[in-house]
C-alpha cells in the first residue's frame, strides 16, 4: 500500500485543482492576456504542485521508509527492483535553485531586477 493511500482523495482532489488552474493559464494565453498576469498564475500553479509534492514525499517518509527501516531494509524500493525514473544519484531531492544576484524568480519565469 502507497504512503499517499490515507490521503488519496485529498492529493486527488489538489491535483485536479491544479489541473484547473493550468486550463486557466492556457485560456489566459489564448485570450492574450497581459504576460505578468499569466506568470503570477504559473508561479501559483507551480506552488500548489510543489505542495503536492512535498505532501507525497512526507507521506513517504512517514509510511515507506519508516515501515523499511522498520524491517531493516532499504526504503523507496519496489518489489522488483525498479523504479519509476531508474536510479537516481544521491542527493537532496528539492534541493532550491541556485541564487542569482540581481534576478527575480516567478515560477519558471525569470526577469532582471530593476534596481
Amino acid at each position: 500500500m502507497p504512503g499517499y493511500a490515507n490521503d488519496k482523495k485529498r492529493t486527488i482532489t489538489r491535483l485536479r485543482r491544479v489541473e484547473g488552474q493550468v486550463r486557466a493559464i492556457e485560456q489566459m494565453v489564448e485570450s492574450d492576456t497581459y504576460c505578468i498576469d499569466i506568470l503570477t498564475q504559473i508561479a501559483a500553479s507551480t506552488s500548489a504542485l510543489k505542495s503536492v509534492a512535498l505532501t507525497l514525499l512526507d507521506d513517504h517518509m512517514n509510511h515507506c521508509v519508516r515501515e523499511a527501516a522498520e524491517k531493516g531494509g532499504r526504503g523507496g524500493r519496489r518489489e522488483d527492483g525498479g523504479g519509476f525514473r531508474g536510479h537516481r544519484p544521491p542527493g537532496p531531492l528539492l534541493a532550491p535553485p541556485p541564487r542569482q544576484p540581481g534576478l527575480i524568480r516567478l515560477g519558471i519565469a525569470v526577469h532582471k531586477q530593476r534596481v
